[in-house]
């Protein structure tokens, strides 16, 4: 079924799919930094045998699972998004509505 948007605008649309695209790539960092932390954790000699380091360990490996998912699914994204020039436009108005919104607060 494929449905004709009425109301919805072609600014809207490009915003959502970069805002979209901009949550995964912030999962995406996150995911990096943590993996990095892990790593680090895990290469400690130091660290001793115990349940501390088998939640690392376990961790780590349900984020290099994660990763991989959050690269699948920004890579299949990008064939759904607009021109670079409307991409640009699109984070203008992002960083526009943050600017508001903290403006607010």
């Amino acid at each position: 079924m494929s449905i004709q948007y009425k109301t919805l605008t072609q600014d809207e649309k490009d915003d959502v799919i970069v805002s979209f695209l901009h949550q995964q790539e912030i999962d995406h960092y996150c995911h990096s930094i943590n993996k990095e932390r892990y790593e680090k954790l895990l290469s400690d000699n130091k660290l001793p045998e115990g349940t501390f380091k088998e939640n690392i360990q376990n961790l780590m490996k349900e984020l290099e699972s994660r990763i991989t998912e959050v690269e699948r699914i920004i890579e299949n994204t990008k064939s759904q998004l607009p021109s670079q020039e409307r991409i640009e436009s699109a984070i203008v108005r992002m960083n526009e509505k943050n600017k508001e919104l903290t403006r607010k607060s």
